[in-house]
């Protein structure tokens, strides 16, 4: 078995993972008898998810930061890069539907029960669901699809299928998958063609753009 093949298997066995785990998802966090111990499970998946993905890496003995998609220049810079791509996508995928006429439903998430939910949601939407997702896809997947296929277009692009497919368990929707895929295709494309952008870019990027439907979900639903 050659080396390329051994990480098409390796990426073929982490997303079937995770995408068993993400099907799990529900069933596990309604098994917490209580707020706080559903607010741990749900936080535990990604925990789980994102493990595994540095568990391959370090095994690998693989650089952890160059896999996940981090590097220690311009930190300013990626910073700053992530504020036009969550502009990017919340015009894309909040303004321009409102714009046309969509029904708000459609457009936004779920509104937290009370105050503390949404504090919960917010923190869980910024680090785990933003960063988790992106050092997932756009990190791990992302890199090893590159070095596989030696194109940063492929990788843009299968990357961004995986993202729409990893969806589907839990939305079962086809237009919502190519939703997420095209959000996925952005990300991709802006870390390769962005100078210094790197998953803390959309990693900073994704968690607002959720944290912001969430917020706006509560106001307006």
């Amino acid at each position: 078995m050659t080396a390329k093949t051994k990480q098409i298997v390796e990426m073929i066995a982490i997303f079937i993972f995770i995408v068993i785990i993400v099907s799990l998802a529900q069933p596990f966090v309604a098994l917490g008898g209580s707020v706080p111990v559903k607010m741990v499970f749900t936080l535990l998946i990604y925990v789980v998810m994102i493990g595994a993905v540095v568990l391959i890496c370090k095994i690998k003995r693989i650089p952890l930061a160059a896999a996940l998609g981090f590097t220690k220049k311009n930190i300013g810079k990626q910073i700053l890069i992530a504020i036009p791509i969550f502009a990017l996508t919340v015009a894309l995928f909040v303004g321009i539907p409102f714009l046309l006429g969509f029904n708000k439903e459609d457009i936004l998430s779920f509104k937290a029960s009370n105050i503390g939910i949404l504090a919960f949601y917010i923190i869980y939407d910024m680090f785990f669901v933003g960063f988790g997702e992106e050092i997932i896809f756009r990190g791990y997947f992302f890199g090893s699809l590159r070095r596989v296929t030696n194109s940063g277009w492929l990788s843009v692009i299968i990357s961004a299928v995986l993202f729409g497919l990893w969806h589907y368990p839990n939305n079962p929707d086809l237009l919502g998958i190519l939703f997420k895929a095209i959000i996925g295709f952005i990300y991709g494309f802006c870390r390769l063609k962005i100078k210094d952008c790197s998953t803390l870019s959309t990693g900073i990027a994704h968690g607002l753009n959720d944290t912001f439907i969430l917020i706006l979900s509560y106001t307006l639903l």
